[in-house]
């Protein structure tokens, strides 16, 4: 299981990565595990246009180091609460996603039932005319 900073983390840069469509990475996540504090690495790697799947698959690589990296000016430093913002942020737009197509299939569960409704009412006046 994962410590929550790096579920947050992971979880961000996992949609990024696929919403882009190309590599994306987190330098020095920061967590603590037995008193000790750790700085995890984080790339995230699509594979779909590799694979041309339509399932978004990703490769998730951490490297786990325990003092602050050097000069790594093309990666994103994480920052908890910008991260945990915008996990909330997709959260909520993906829930809204969610919500939406729900309400579509209840419109089209409504519809279905009422079609069968009436194939079911024209089936009993059929049988009472027999």
């Amino acid at each position: 299981m994962l410590p929550e900073e790096l579920v947050i983390a992971t979880s961000v840069c996992l949609k990024k990565a696929n919403r882009n469509q190309r590599k994306n990475s987190l330098s020095d996540v920061k967590f603590v595990k037995n008193d000790e504090k750790h700085f995890v690495d984080i790339v995230v790697i699509p594979l779909n246009e590799h694979t041309g799947d339509l399932v978004d698959s990703s490769l998730v690589l951490y490297r786990d180091h325990l003092e602050k990296s050097g000069d790594r000016a093309h990666d994103d430093f994480f920052e908890l609460d910008k991260y945990a913002r915008q996990h909330i942020e997709d959260l909520k737009l993906e829930l809204s996603t969610v919500k939406e197509e729900l309400k579509r299939s209840h419109e089209d569960l409504e519809e279905s039932h009422d079609n069968i409704s009436s194939y079911n009412e024209e089936l009993i006046s059929s049988n009472e005319e027999l």
